[in-house]
């Protein structure tokens, strides 16, 4: 990865876009897709590497398998193998990666473990130098890396060592090539490397970097909890970087520096606490912590009361399995800031469902939903079949049903009689016994001939089939009511809801299908956020000017709006690849503070929000960088590693598999690959396409498409005076209740709850048809 970017001139300088300079910056991040698990790495220095054409699996679990700690432990942080040391070194910033770069099209790189190591997470500039003299091939034996070390290759040097040389191995001294590098500390070759292929001068110096390599693991919070062993994200001490329960969490309850900055600003503090958040150091980092668990717990052999076992939780800040790795607190500041962002942006979406839901408690109709729900449990009372003594209304179907079942008995009786004489006719030899058994089931014939007639007449006359109808397609309504009105419901439970939900889903983007079906993935709720005042507008029409909500929804959403700006201003730099000011940083987010207090004052913190409010600005105060470290290229990658397997899924030998999967896993590295991708996705992809126009002829071409669903079968059939509809899959339902039942089963909206995304003029007939759906 490295290499490839030295020679396509793509590698840009730590320090335009951290706090320290001479970097190489790495992500790593382990993710299960839809049924594999990979674990991807991306240069972090790759100037626009944000990309998944330049992120890499440097492993791949094959599934199905489930993503948990047991499946993590026994394959990618497994000690057998060397992931787990190369990530340990690599997050404990305490690899370097020395460079030889000849020219533009001759690099090659060494990465190696200084031993002793330094402290985890410090920074150790060491410079390099390059000796004057060469040696010649043949006089030097090069240094064997032991695969069965599961380790990068150590170079001895003392802990206050600030350079190294490099002395040239020269395959030919005449004609100036270059086969290896010796390392030399204090005059002392301490490691020989050969390189893969030798390198050519043709007259040109060459440059050696050497370079501190910096490893950060933004992967999600609930792979955070897998990998550093604590037991869920609901754990009373959740956060990964601090300690503090989560009782201590609230949004009036932030950091010494927040609460001096809002000061600063003149912003009223009387309200806010104070409060010291511990980093998971010292006694309390994570080896300490699980270490403490095991001697409290007897490494889990003694089964502990619910109250010891809130203690021992509490002394080892809820870790209560073995690390997978052993992360420092600094590195875990940010989690992922791709799902931080849209978490919060999609609780903050929640949380205003949850105050619409509020507001039209009393309205109309959720109002009237809930009388046809006491109508349809007063009408299937009288519906029940079987009649009881304290039954408060007169039963209609009870008696029909009795007689019904009766006439049944009759019929079926008849049936097996008329069964038994005509087997026993055919059975007898005695022609005269024969014509007597005729006669007598002729005569059954004609009974049970009377006896349909007689059923019809009673299921028609006494409108029996009626009600046997009537209450299955009641009992439907029914369990479509009960399930509508419960507080875990999602369908909206008024227009303003139902417009706030479609207004977001149409102006900002398609919602995810999982989750229950009302959360977006990052970049498409930061768009939901830019286009939030056309949200706002439809939501303002819900309800006329000369209601009495109009004003209260007015209020709330230029409230929302101001949220919704403050919020997509803080995301936006959350999202950056470039370096940050923390001061910038910290100011937006204050702002962001502010206004999510006075919008939702009595939320609880949860963790991603606690991450926000307490450790992001720390993070940017000592790195300067947040989007960069984000897992947008690893969670991309995806799609592209599911399509290299199914390349190779019909292949018989899983040899031949695995080596097909990383041949073309890592095809991006070789020489002009990279480049013929990038100027093929550049002649692939089309303009961007602009907004909805309806005065344009090719939009108002979606106008003549047609949206339609069949529910009723049939026309409306009348019953002693009243209208009912016939279900298309069984049943009917009084006509009064037609537009409330295709809403409560089916999600389809009313006609008039439509009427200001026709007046928006920003979709077409079609779509705003399609739209109607909840």
């Amino acid at each position: 990865m490295h290499e490839l970017a030295v020679l396509q001139d793509a590698v840009q300088k730590s320090e335009d876009f951290m706090s320290f300079p001479n970097m190489l910056a790495y992500s790593w991040n382990c993710d299960k897709s839809s049924t594999d698990m990979p674990t991807t790495m991306k240069l972090l220095n790759r100037i626009c590497g944000n990309s998944m054409m330049y992120t890499f699996p440097i492993t791949y679990t094959q599934g199905p398998l489930r993503e948990c700690y047991a499946n993590l432990k026994e394959t990618v942080f497994n000690p057998k193998y060397p992931t787990k040391n190369t990530l340990q070194y690599l997050t404990d910033d305490r690899l370097y990666m020395l460079t030889v770069v000849i020219g533009e099209s001759q690099c090659q790189s060494l990465c190696f473990l200084p031993t002793p190591s330094h402290d985890v997470c410090t920074v150790r500039p060491i410079g390099v130098e390059v000796l004057d003299d060469t040696t010649e091939e043949a006089s030097v034996t090069f240094d064997i890396e032991d695969a069965a070390q599961l380790s990068p290759p150590t170079v001895e040097m003392p802990a206050n060592e600030e350079k190294i040389d490099i002395r040239f191995v020269m395959a030919d001294e005449e004609a100036q090539i270059i086969c290896g590098i010796e390392i030399v500390v204090c005059g002392v070759v301490k490691y020989t490397h050969e390189f893969r292929k030798t390198m050519k001068m043709n007259g040109e110096e060459p440059r050696v970097l050497l370079q501190q390599i910096q490893g950060w693991p933004p992967n999600d919070m609930k792979m955070g909890q897998f990998v550093n062993g604590v037991c869920s994200n609901a754990a009373r001490s959740s956060c990964l970087c601090c300690t503090t329960p989560r009782e201590n969490w609230g949004l009036n309850r932030l950091s010494a520096r927040v609460i001096d900055r809002m000061k600063e600003r003149g912003v009223d503090v009387s309200n806010l606490i104070r409060q010291d958040h511990p980093k998971r150091t010292g006694d309390m980092n994570l080896k300490a912590c699980y270490e403490r668990f095991c001697k409290e717990s007897f490494d889990g052999d003694v089964q502990l009361t619910a109250a010891m076992e809130r203690d021992v939780k509490l002394q080892c800040a809820s870790v209560t399995q073995e690390p997978l790795l052993f992360i420092h607190w600094s590195k875990l500041q940010l989690s992922d800031p791709m799902h931080v962002s849209s978490g919060i942006i999609n609780r903050m979406f929640e949380e205003i469902r949850k105050m619409i839901r509020k507001v039209e408690e009393g309205e109309e109709f959720i109002t009237r939903i809930r009388q046809i729900r006491d109508d349809v449990n007063t009408k299937l009372s009288q519906l029940e079949l079987t009649c009881n003594d304290d039954n408060e209304v007169p039963p209609l179907l009870a008696p029909l049903h009795k007689e019904s079942k009766r006439l049944r008995h009759r019929y079926l009786k008849l049936r097996k009689q008329m069964s038994e004489l005509k087997d026993q006719a055919s059975d007898e030899d005695d022609e005269t016994s024969r014509a007597a058994l005729d006669e007598e089931l002729d005569e059954l014939k004609r009974v049970h001939a009377e006896l349909h007639q007689q059923i019809q007449s009673h299921a028609r006359d006494t409108n029996y089939a009626h009600y046997c109808q009537l209450r299955m397609g009641l009992i439907e309504f029914l369990d479509a009511l009960d399930k509508f009105l419960r507080p875990s419901s999602k369908k909206p439970h008024g227009p303003l809801e139902f417009l706030f939900n479609k207004a977001i889903g149409t102006f900002g983007g398609n919602y995810m299908p999982d989750h229950g079906g009302l959360e977006q993935t990052n970049g498409i709720a930061l768009n939901s956020l830019e286009q939030f005042d056309q949200v706002a507008i439809i939501c303002r029409g819900a309800y006329p000017e000369s209601h009495d909500l109009h004003t209260q929804i007015d209020g709330m959403f230029t409230q929302f709006q101001k949220l919704a700006k403050s919020t997509l201003e803080l995301m936006r730099l959350m999202k950056s690849q470039k370096k940050l000011s923390p001061r910038v940083f910290l100011d937006t987010l204050i702002d962001f503070i502010i206004d999510w207090q006075k919008t939702f004052p009595d939320t609880s913190v949860f963790n991603k929000l606690h991450l926000l409010l307490i450790h992001y600005a720390d993070h940017v105060d000592m790195f300067e960088m947040c989007g960069r470290v984000s897992g947008e290229a690893h969670e991309s990658v995806h799609a592209q590693l599911a399509i290299l397997r199914k390349s190779y899924c019909n292949m018989s030998s899983y040899q031949q598999q695995n080596k097909t999967f990383w041949a073309r896993a890592f095809a991006t590295l070789k020489s002009g690959v990279a480049e013929s991708k990038a100027q093929y996705t550049k002649l692939a992809t089309g303009t961007k396409r602009g907004n909805y126009d309806l005065t344009e002829k090719k939009s108002k071409l979606l106008d003549q498409s047609e949206f339609s669903v069949s529910i009723f079968d049939n026309l409306p059939e009348t019953v002693d005076g009243e209208d009912f509809l016939l279900l298309s899959r069984g049943g009917r339902i009084p006509s009064d209740y037609k537009d409330d039942f295709v809403y409560v089963r089916h999600g389809r909206a009313q006609e008039k709850w439509m009427e200001q995304f026709r007046n928006s003029g920003r979709l077409s007939n079609a779509k705003v048809e399609a739209a109607k759906y909840a």
